[in-house]
Parts: structure tokens; sequence; C-alpha cells
């Protein structure tokens, strides 16, 4: 037994004792069941703390715990399994840099899960509140721009980890962007444009406009160009900037219609007639009995 043991100890595999190998493996998978229902029984707890509470903030701590990814977990137990050998200086620093780059894919995914989450949650205090359009073009912006800079800085981090000399290679995004930027301006202004809107907010997807010679309702604010549909059927596709350099009269949200007419009296009306004009005006023009008949340029008299 002993003798079997040793001969076990001493054979190989890739430099490794066999030994070795076999504690490594069942480290591993102990580490990928104890974390595994670790994960498990802690979205338990949180969801039964959520339902006793009327917080949004474990709600949404539910869901992003739960968006906690398995291969995640078993590369987790991978490297756990790994510390338990013998490592050369080279390998015990591509596992250091394994574990930053685990690390910060799973804080990543958890981060755009909020913002999935809370994306969702405006379209649907949108939709209860009778909204014709679940999410806004503001919302929109906000969480592909949150999405990008978020990824965006994953992506650096984990090239310094690695030993990339990122300052380099930021300089060369740098000059690369000013060259995009001068070869798409149109875009980039209709971008702005898009940004502007969504903060401004003259119009919302489900407003009826006029801008000029064009009149209808809006359906889509994108990122370039936003799309009328007009009454008689059409779509109209508008560049954001052109847009904005028009007067948008916004019939959505117009409260009273105001029109301004003009009318007379005739010479036989009397001063108390006279006097009551401006309570019958005020009416409306129906006044019961004393109701005063009008028509644009003349007061026809009162009964």
């Amino acid at each position: 037994m002993l003798e079997a043991m040793k001969r076990l100890h001493d054979t190989e595999l890739f430099g490794v004792p066999l030994g070795e190998l076999g504690l490594a493996a069942l480290v591993a998978l102990v580490s990928y069941l104890a974390l595994a229902v670790l994960v498990r029984v802690s979205l338990r707890r949180l969801s039964e703390v959520a339902e006793r509470t009327g917080n949004r903030a474990d709600d949404l701590l539910v869901e992003v715990l739960g968006g906690t990814r398995t291969w995640l977990i078993a590369l987790v137990a991978l490297l756990l399994g790994t510390s338990m050998l013998d490592l050369s200086d080279r390998w015990s620093t591509r596992v250091g840099q394994l574990w930053f780059v685990i690390v910060a894919v799973q804080v990543a995914l958890w981060c755009n899960l909020a913002v999935s989450v809370g994306l969702r949650r405006q379209a649907e205090r949108n939709l209860a509140a009778g909204a014709t359009s679940p999410t806004t073009a503001a919302a929109t912006l906000l969480s592909w721009g949150l999405r990008v800079l978020l990824w965006t800085i994953v992506l650096l981090a984990v090239l310094s980890n690695v030993g990339v000399n990122i300052t380099a290679f930021i300089a060369s995004l740098g000059v690369g962007g000013i060259a995009i930027a001068l070869a798409a301006q149109n875009i980039l202004g209709d971008l702005f444009a898009s940004v502007a809107i969504a903060l401004d907010k003259p119009f919302e997807v489900g407003d009826f406009v006029v801008l000029g010679s064009v009149a209808g309702t809006v359906e889509l604010v994108g990122v370039k160009t936003t799309r009328i549909r007009s009454l008689g059927g059409e779509q109209i596709v508008m560049s954001n900037t052109e847009l904005l350099k028009q007067t948008v009269s916004n019939y959505k949200r117009l409260r009273e219609r105001r029109i301004v007419f003009g009318f007379g009296i005739t010479y036989d009306t009397t001063p108390e007639q006279a006097e009551a004009i401006p309570t019958l005006v005020k009416q409306g023009g129906g006044g019961g009995e004393r109701a005063i008949a009008l028509r644009p340029g003349a007061l026809q008299g009162l009964r």
C-alpha cells in the first residue's frame, strides 16, 4: 500500500506528481460544490428577506446575485485547486492574473445586470403611469453609455493586469479617436443631438409634433435620426441635428386651445345689454335665456 502510494507520488504528469494533481482535483470539486451551495443558500435567504420588506434595494441585490455565472464559479474552484500545486513563479503569476480577470468579469456582469434591471423597472413604472413608450430615449442612451464605460474600464484593467502598457494604448486610442471624430462629424453631431433630445426632452415617443411642413407622431428617437409617422401614413426620417434647428410644436402637451376672433354689436344695444356682454363672453356664448348669439364680425343681439 505504502509502496503504491509512493509510486503514485513519484509518477509525474506534465512535471507535476499525480498525487498533487489528485489532491488539487479533489479541492477543486469540493470548492465548486461549496461555492454553488453558498450562492444558492444566500439567494434563498435574501429572497425571503426581500419578500418581507418593501425595499427595492434588496430585490435588486437578489436579481444581481442571481446573475452569478456557473462557469465563473467553476473557474474559481479550479484556481483554488491549482493553489494546492507547487507551481513555478511564472505559472503562479499567471494564476494570480487569472484571479483578477475572473473577479473583474464577474463584477462587470453584476453591474451590467444592475443596469438592465434598472432599465426594466423604469419601463414598468412608465407603463404603470400610462406612458405610450416603456423606455425613454434618455434611459436608453444612459444605459448604453454606462455599459460602454463599464466594459471599457474592465478591458483596460485586465490589459494592465496582464502586463500590457495601457498608457501607449490609451494614447493610440486618443489619436484614433480624433481621426474618427474628424471623419464622422455629421454622425457625431447627430449623436450629441440625440443626447440633447434625451436630456432636454422637447418631445418623447408618442407625442404629436409639428416641425415646419412635417406633422405626425414620434415613433422612435434614435442615435442618428428621429422617425415620425405623418398624418398621411408614411414614415418620415429626420436627422436629429436638422430637427433641433427647427421650431417644434408639441401638441401632446397642449393643455388648452385658444382661438382669437372678433365680434361687433348693433347700435340699438342698450347699456344694460352692453354691460352683460363680458359675462356672456366668459361663459362661452351660453347663458340660458340671456344667451348671446355670436358670429365672427357681428353681434346679432340679445334674447
